[in-house]
C-alpha cells in the first residue's frame, strides 16, 4: 500500500452541493455537503481497495459507487432538521477547493499509521499526533499551493513551414520534436518572433509570412522542466 501511495501527489476535493439522507421514521437523519473527488483520488481509492481486499473484509460501501460527503449535522437535529434543510436549499454551495495531504489507517477508530503526501512518508501514531510534524506538513502545503499558483504567461511565436515532404519540425533531442519558434522578446510581435526563431533554429531565412491563428494554452512544463 505504501508503494501505491507514493505514486500519487497532492490531490484535491471540492464541494458539490448539499444533500440529506438517513432513516426518516427513526429520526436518524443526516445533512451533508456532497464532495467531488479529483480523478487521481478516485484512482488511489480503487487501487487501495484492490490491495486490501485480500486481507480485509470489505463493506458494501467499498464496492458501490463512491459518493463521499462531509457531515454538517448528525445528532439532535430532528426538531430543526426541516429548518436547516430549507436554509441550505436556499444557499449556494461554497466553491472551496480542499487538499488531501494525508490518508489514515484505522483500527477500531484508533489511528495506526498515516501516509503524508507532502512529506512523502508513512507516519507512526505518535508522529501523526506530533504538532511539530503537523506544522511541517502545513508549511509544505503552503509552499506547494504557492508553486501551483505561479503561472507564467509566455508569448510564443510559432512557424508552420510546409514542404512537399511534410511540415518542418526541429529536434529537441533524440526523440523529441516540435514546430520551430520561441518566446517573443519585449516589444517584439509573435509574428516577428516566429520568423527570427525560424532562422536561428534552422538557418532558413523567411522572406514573408502569413498570420494563421492565436492560441492560449494550459499551464505545462517543457522539455527543460520550466513551467509555462
Amino acid at each position: 500500500m505504501i508503494e501505491t501511495c507514493k505514486k500519487y501527489d497532492l490531490m484535491t476535493i471540492k464541494f458539490n452541493g448539499f444533500t440529506s439522507f438517513g432513516n426518516w421514521l427513526f429520526g436518524k437523519r443526516v445533512l451533508a455537503v456532497k464532495i467531488e473527488p479529483s480523478h487521481n483520488l478516485e484512482l488511489l481509492r480503487a487501487e487501495m481497495i484492490n490491495e486490501i481486499s485480500d486481507f480485509c473484509q470489505l463493506s458494501k460501501f467499498d464496492t458501490e459507487k463512491w459518493k463521499p460527503h462531509a457531515t454538517i449535522a448528525l445528532k439532535e437535529i430532528d426538531k430543526k432538521f426541516g429548518l436547516i434543510k430549507a436554509y441550505l436549499e436556499n444557499r449556494s454551495c461554497p466553491e472551496i477547493q480542499h487538499y488531501v495531504f494525508r490518508i489514515t489507517l484505522l483500527k477500531n477508530a484508533r489511528i495506526l499509521r498515516e501516509h503524508d503526501f507532502l512529506q512523502r512518508r508513512v507516519l507512526t501514531r505518535n508522529e501523526v499526533l506530533n504538532r511539530e510534524i503537523k506544522r511541517l506538513t502545513i508549511r509544505l502545503l503552503r509552499e506547494k499551493k504557492e508553486e501551483m499558483l505561479m503561472v507564467y504567461e509566455r508569448r510564443r511565436g510559432t512557424a508552420i513551414v510546409k514542404f512537399p515532404e511534410g511540415i518542418l519540425v526541429v529536434s529537441l533531442g533524440s526523440k523529441s520534436f516540435m514546430l520551430a519558434g520561441g518566446g517573443a522578446n519585449k516589444g517584439e510581435s509573435r509574428r516577428k518572433a516566429a520568423m527570427r526563431e525560424l532562422q536561428e533554429e534552422t538557418g532558413l531565412k523567411p522572406l514573408s509570412s502569413k498570420y494563421l491563428f492565436s492560441y492560449k494554452g494550459r499551464l505545462h512544463k517543457n522539455f527543460r522542466e520550466r513551467t509555462f
